[in-house]
């Protein structure tokens, strides 16, 4: 029987002495070294899901308002998204988009998110408006997480119709200055249109009564809904 050549003996010597001083082909994770996959940085772990369920425009001269009411559909208790409205005509065209910003504070949230668009100078009647919504950040928690809003009843007033909201701050915390972003429904409980109302800085448990002018409608609202909206 012939023997194995010293010359394949000293390559698989070299071999294995190579192999033992590298680590060789052993795949084990050290307890030391997290997986790659579970270390993603928060602008890299994958997007949680939100849809506006629904949506209207009011439209009043030469102001248009686009109204949606979006919805967090993940389990991520705060997500930050982007609206796009894209204002069109009967025919489907695009005359101007608006983009807002909103953050959910919970995982199972509706968010009020208005986008207004100035008509001067256009040549196109506005009669619809097309809602997107793409989630931007899944780790963002709003500011005015703790803020309760209830009301919402509507008066025709000298200015216009004027929708009344009560706003607590339900948190322990100073929630500083901001706005309502507010949504209008006729008699049949279709969105009609909307826009906003300020809130002024509030203590822990503090009350206050804020008032939504100005709206843009394309018709006889019956009540409005609002939510915080963002800066």
């Amino acid at each position: 029987m012939l023997g194995t050549p010293r010359t394949v003996l000293a390559v698989l010597a070299t071999a294995l002495l190579l192999s033992s001083c590298t680590g060789g082909s052993d795949s084990s994770d050290s307890p030391d070294e997290p997986d790659a996959s579970s270390s993603l940085a928060p602008e890299e772990r994958p997007p949680g899901k939100a849809e506006a369920v629904e949506s209207g425009l009011g439209v009043d001269g030469q102001r248009a308002v686009g109204v949606a009411v979006v919805q967090n559909q993940s389990s991520t208790d705060g997500q930050s998204i982007r609206v796009d409205f894209a204002f069109q005509t009967k025919a489907g065209r695009t005359v101007t988009t608006v983009s807002r910003s909103a953050s959910f504070a919970d995982s199972d949230q509706s968010l009020v998110v208005v986008g207004q668009a100035d008509l001067t100078g256009l040549d196109a009647k506005v009669a619809a408006v097309d809602v997107s919504v793409t989630v931007t950040n899944a780790d963002v928690v709003p500011l005015a997480a703790g803020l309760k809003v209830t009301g919402g009843k509507v008066a025709d007033t000298k200015a216009g119709p004027t929708a009344t909201f009560t706003v607590v701050n339900e948190s322990e915390d100073d929630l500083v200055a901001g706005a309502l972003a507010v949504a209008c429904r006729n008699a049949r409980g279709s969105i009609i249109g909307g826009g906003f109302a300020s809130v002024p800085a509030l203590e822990p448990g503090e009350r206050l009564m804020v008032r939504a002018g100005d709206l843009v409608l394309s018709g006889p609202a019956e009540r409005c809904s609002a939510s915080p909206a963002s800066a």
